[in-house]
């Protein structure tokens, strides 16, 4: 989900695991605009910590960001992240 609020794009996400409990970090993931502009988190909300099976919604606000683009998101299968990272890449709009 995603709107336009006082100049700020924000984004719901919900973020599911599998077999394994994920961690993530919603505050490291990047807004890519339809110009192909990069834009930092400016504030983001939600379980940085996925348990086994489950699911959580997660919300990030991006500062002059159009709708259009694209979300990175990344995080670990564990909470110390020994055994490596995923990333993925999310269309907005």
């Amino acid at each position: 989900y995603e709107t336009m609020t006082g100049g700020h794009l924000v984004v719901s996400l919900k973020v599911e695991s599998g077999a394994e409990a994920i961690t993530t970090n919603p505050q490291t993931w990047t807004y890519r605009g339809p110009d192909g502009r990069p834009v930092a988190v400016w504030g983001a909300s939600g379980p940085t910590y996925v348990v086994a099976r489950s699911s959580v919604i997660v919300w990030m606000s991006f500062e002059s960001a159009k709708a259009g683009g694209s979300i990175t998101v990344n995080g670990c299968p564990s909470e110390d992240c020994p055994s490596g990272s995923f990333s993925g890449v999310l269309k907005v709009g």
